[in-house]
């Protein structure tokens, strides 16, 4: 993997391949399915401490203990890869909803229901 470089900290062997795979990519097609929100592997998502990847030929989302594998597949050729990494950030509580927090205890065995637990709720930004 690059990291995170400028391209004008790469080499040029480095940009070499890297031309080579950009033109193995495709465009997405009215038909085609990208599994870019959890990995076809494992259960890593965009919000998994490393990311997705996404190879850019398949449009197939991997995890990064198996990008060797997804290359490996593609065989001989360079693949490129789109990161996606993600971070939920929780909101801040207001007063408000701290005072309508202590109100509104369940008092029943519910999810969704009235006196029960409250699922609607947006917990992060």
């Amino acid at each position: 993997t690059l990291g995170h470089r400028t391209m004008s900290q790469l080499s040029e062997e480095t940009l070499a391949l890297m031309r080579t795979a950009m033109k193995r990519i495709r465009p997405v097609g009215a038909y085609d399915k990208a599994h870019n929100d959890e990995c076809i592997y494992s259960f890593d998502t965009p919000f998994s401490p490393s990311g997705l990847y996404v190879n850019m030929r398949t449009f197939n989302g991997v995890g990064e203990a198996y990008l060797k594998v997804d290359a490996e597949k593609e065989g001989a050729d360079p693949v490129l890869y789109l990161h996606l990494r993600e971070k939920r950030v929780p909101k801040q509580p207001t007063d408000e909803a701290k005072i309508g927090a202590s109100e509104t205890a369940p008092t029943r065995m519910a999810i969704g229901g009235e006196g029960g637990f409250k699922v609607d709720e947006d917990k992060y930004d």
